[in-house]
């Protein structure tokens, strides 16, 4: 089993995120294969304003920026969920990953990501990109079908902004 599903937290979530599913008759549909299927979940963590703009639906291309190769990096792939949880609140969506795409980032690569997907990432300003090309990877990630659900609140203390939290591992002997 993974540590994800062992934790306190990671149960608590699960068990919260099916009643919440249920809510919904299109997301209700697609819980079998969240729950049981080949996607992974995964657990984003966001500052505002990039949250609201993703519960929006104004921000479609979710963006991972690292000097190591951590995850999301070459962990995600098209048909994952992310849950959308806000920095020091609680899980308030979910969206599935329509897209991935993985750089190594260069001075090319970031100027490409900025003039093809700055307006999908809703990060405009210099200082963002001027940030991100410190970096040495980048995952973009274009999402669809934003679900915002009642909060679900967990008891998550470290400090890590991505945590794949596929519950079907044990499962699958992943």
């Amino acid at each position: 089993m993974n540590s994800f599903v062992a934790s306190t937290w990671g149960k608590s979530l699960i068990k919260n995120l099916g009643k919440e599913l249920k809510k919904d008759p299109l997301w209700f549909s697609k819980s079998s294969n969240i729950f049981f299927g080949d996607s992974k979940l995964h657990l984003a963590i966001f500052v505002e304003p990039f949250l609201q703009y993703m519960l929006e639906g104004k921000k479609t291309v979710e963006t991972r920026f690292s000097i190591n190769r951590v995850a999301p990096f070459e962990k995600v792939k098209k048909g994952d969920y992310l849950l959308l949880k806000k920095t020091g609140g609680p899980v308030v969506g979910i969206t599935k990953v329509t897209n991935v795409w993985f750089y190594n980032i260069d001075e090319e690569s970031i100027e490409f990501i900025r003039r093809k997907f700055g307006r999908m990432i809703c990060a405009e300003d210099d200082d963002f990109w001027e940030e991100r090309s410190k970096k040495m990877f980048a995952t973009l990630m274009q999402v669809g079908d934003v679900y915002q659900f009642d909060p679900i609140f967990i008891d998550k203390k470290d400090r890590r902004g991505w945590v794949v939290c596929s519950v079907g591992d044990s499962k699958n002997g992943k």
